[in-house]
């Protein structure tokens, strides 16, 4: 079995579009896995002025004139990850921050969903194709996902990949200082996670944990140290760099060790490393840049036989 997995692609659409045509470069993939952090950040209004132009401020001012160019400029803002929003500065200046979120949402619908439809036009069909939600995903996420009957919504259920292995799946992350949608403490997290052992009928050398938080001091959750203003610290030598990873996850690995570890989350430590017996990954996330960061992982019934990250 060949599993490309990515995570954290945080609405860039370049990077969405890269992740369902890899098995156009990479032959022989079995299952694509979408591990989390799916949905962007930023709502980028487009104003249409009263000589039927439009302005917007986007990295640098736009002044535009066609509905061609709109719709350039709509595909800019999706290539890095934002939300086009066409409107007026005066109903912009309006909106509450509740009409923002609900606004935020829709565009979160209607993106997920058009990227369903995408992957299942060109994904072939004997590819499983999982995608969950992250730490930074709202409930609209699972939502859109349940509905498709091609992409397989993981999170409420053992996963069977092929003959031999199974896998289990969990989005929540331990605290951080964003305080996103789906953190708990590393004591709850714990308990979410060995409940996710029920209903598994492998043996630990046969299942895949598809877990967003990578486990703690891996190597696979470096990130800078923050100050109380969310800005990196720096030491002696440059930015101070910490583990922020999961403690949580760390133990359920040593204790049970599954036969592979599936992180995201953390955009900056892109990495394998083993933690006794089971192999961990984090592709990283080059979403800011529509760069797409991807493990590839050959399993086999008794050993992982190879894997390798690709940056495209």
């Amino acid at each position: 079995m060949r599993i490309a997995f990515a995570a954290d692609v945080h609405g860039n659409e370049t990077t969405w579009r890269k992740f369902i045509n890899v098995h156009k470069y990479i032959k022989g993939i079995n299952v694509l896995i979408m591990g989390g952090d799916l949905t962007g950040k930023m709502l980028v209004p487009i104003f249409k002025q009263s000589d039927g132009s439009y302005v917007c401020h986007f990295n640098v001012d736009y002044h535009i004139r066609s509905e061609k160019e709109l719709n350039d400029l709509c595909n800019t803002i999706r290539f890095s990850g934002g939300y086009p929003y066409v409107t007026t500065e005066e109903e912009w200046k309006n909106l509450t921050h509740e009409d923002r979120d609900r606004i935020m949402e829709e565009q979160m619908r209607e993106t997920l969903s058009r990227w369903i439809r995408m992957a299942d036009e060109n994904v072939p069909k004997d590819i499983q194709i999982i995608m969950n939600p992250g730490n930074d995903d709202s409930p609209v996420v699972d939502e859109i996902i349940k509905e498709s009957d091609r992409v397989i919504y993981p999170l409420d259920k053992v996963v069977r990949l092929d003959d031999h292995h199974e896998m289990i799946s969990c989005e929540y992350v331990n605290p951080t200082p964003w305080k996103t949608p789906r953190e708990l403490p590393e004591d709850e997290l714990l308990k979410l996670l060995e409940s996710k052992l029920n209903g598994v009928s492998v043996d630990m050398d046969h299942l895949i944990c598809n877990f967003h938080a990578p486990p703690y001091n891996s190597g696979l959750d470096n990130a800078p140290e923050l100050d109380k203003d969310l800005r990196p610290k720096h030491g002696v030598k440059g930015i101070s760099i910490i583990p922020v990873g999961s403690k949580a996850v760390r133990t359920f690995i040593e204790k049970y060790q599954p036969k592979l570890g599936l992180h995201g989350h953390i955009h900056e430590s892109s990495a394998a490393r083993k933690i006794g017996k089971t192999l961990c990954v984090n592709p990283g996330s080059g979403y800011m840049e529509g760069t797409l960061r991807l493990y590839v992982i050959d399993v086999e019934k008794d050993r992982i036989k190879d894997h390798w990250r690709i940056t495209g």
